[in-house]
């Protein structure tokens, strides 16, 4: 015999309040679908592409940060290889690399964002790179250091700093050449200052040149750090880009011989007919005659 319950009007509020717990945690545990499209997709993808690629070759920035303190350093690089790799044309959207992009958008890239270096060092500078000859060349003519160095404060000497970086980011292989000058007095004047960068000969990698300023406090001939290194500063100052370059072919070109006349009498000039082109010939000429047309008609009359 089943039990029978009388419903009251506490007994229908509870029922009623338990259902709309029951309800709630339905809705609590219920995970929301994630519909991302095709566009979003590629672009997260694309994302973590360039972030991958950052960590992977910040390494080759490894001795250079050794005098620049920014520990937001990677997340700046990686927002700026992820805008490199939205100027690929060569790639669909979801399959677009930083190797394809604009690499000339890394110029002017701050390895320090607390400080700019051309606002520290305003002398003028050069650089000539052969990609040929594998060197590169920073040269940076005589100046006043009072003038033309900014020193923050309680810093007695400082050094410059320069490097060339090869990478390629796809397989990401880099290498790096870094040198630095001698402490210099932030008050005399200094002399012209050269560095040779030397690197791989014909190497088809995007090729990096960055300058940078080190400031210390010398204090019975030993260098202290001023404020931790947060006063230095360094620039990916020029971009040399891998398409720009290509090795002149060995083209090989057909040359038709050519004719001239001289003095009534026609000659043949017999040039090779084959000549590759950027490379010194030395052509043989050889002269062919050929008989007068006056002088075979009067043959001929003669015989009639």
């Amino acid at each position: 015999m089943r039990k029978s319950l009388q419903l009251t009007p506490q007994l229908l509020e509870q029922l009623a309040l338990l259902q709309s717990l029951q309800t709630l945690l339905a809705a609590a545990n219920k995970k929301p679908s994630t519909n991302w499209g095709a566009g979003t997709c590629a672009q997260r993808k694309e994302f973590g592409r360039a972030a991958t690629t950052a960590a992977a070759v910040r390494h080759a920035f490894k001795e250079t940060m050794e005098y620049i303190n920014d520990k937001g350093m990677y997340r700046r690089l990686s927002s700026q290889l992820f805008k490199t790799l939205k100027q690929d044309t060569i790639h669909p959207l979801g399959e677009r690399t930083v190797e394809a992009g604009n690499i000339a958008q890394l110029k002017g890239f701050e390895f320090n964002s607390q400080t700019k270096f051309r606002r520290l060092f305003t002398a003028p500078y050069h650089v000539a790179l052969n990609r040929q000859q594998g060197h590169a060349q920073v040269t940076i003519p005589a100046f006043q250091a009072g003038s033309e160095v900014h020193a923050p404060k309680n810093s007695t000497h400082f050094k410059l700093i320069a490097t060339i970086h090869a990478i390629n980011f796809d397989t990401y292989s880099y290498n790096s050449t870094c040198v630095t000058s001698e402490y210099q007095s932030i008050y005399q004047s200094i002399p012209e200052q050269i560095f040779q960068l030397p690197f791989q000969p014909n190497d088809n990698r995007h090729l990096f040149v960055s300058i940078g300023i080190v400031f210390v406090d010398v204090e019975n001939n030993r260098a202290y750090k001023v404020k931790g290194g947060t006063c230095n500063a360094m620039q990916i100052t020029h971009v040399f880009d891998k398409a720009e370059w290509k090795p002149i072919p060995q083209t090989v070109k057909k040359i038709r011989p050519k004719v001239f006349t001289i003095s009534n009498k026609t000659c043949t000039f017999a040039i090779p007919p084959y000549v590759a082109i950027g490379a010194p010939i030395l052509r043989r000429h050889t002269v062919i005659h050929k008989q007068p047309r006056t002088r075979v008609r009067k043959q001929l009359a003669r015989k009639e």
